[in-house]
């Protein structure tokens, strides 16, 4: 009997040093599933962003101004009425709005990882915004503000009666 008894301590003092062990691998395994779902998330989204090319288009509306000035006679139009722009002109502003519903996904995204607020904030998000806002893109921001701000869809810095109060940041402490 004795032995038996000295096996069971030896196999009791085993499981007591194992658990935490185990606990730790497990921990670690599910800390690695969420940093693998998040780079890919991010991988995802930079990708678009990047590549898509609509918003190559549009990324160039809101920094190129010879670009701008070839597309704001449309968002000039739209102001005046939807049955002012013809379906090839819908298909740019169609380009637009594809390009501001990727910032509102990409900024509810950005709110849940404040962990990663550093990185996330290299993807410079904040500079399209505040170039969206510029008084250099008049017709560009009224129509982001007729047809988003006014209807309760908000990116960071607006809000809801159209006017600025601050915005994505291109810096992480903000």
């Amino acid at each position: 009997m004795d032995a038996i008894d000295f096996f069971i301590k030896i196999l009791a003092s085993l499981a007591g040093i194992a658990a935490p062990v185990i606990a730790w691998f497990v921990f670690n395994l599910n800390r690695q599933k969420r940093d693998d779902t998040w780079f890919r998330a991010f991988d995802e989204l930079h990708d678009k962003f990047w590549n898509d090319p609509d918003f190559i288009s549009v990324r160039a509306w809101i920094a190129n101004d010879a670009a701008y000035e070839r597309i704001e006679e449309i968002f000039k139009l739209r102001q005046n009425g939807r049955g002012n722009i013809t379906t090839d002109q819908y298909t740019q502003l169609e380009r637009f709005d594809r390009f501001l519903n990727f910032l509102l996904r990409a900024n509810a995204v950005g709110e849940r990882l404040r962990d990663r607020r550093t990185l996330w904030a290299n993807l410079n998000f904040g500079y399209w915004v505040t170039e969206m806002k510029s008084s250099a893109r008049p017709k560009l921001r009224d129509y982001f503000i007729e047809h988003y701000v006014k209807r309760g869809v908000i990116l960071p810095g607006y809000s809801q009666d159209g006017s600025r109060n601050g915005g994505l940041s291109d810096s992480p402490e903000s």
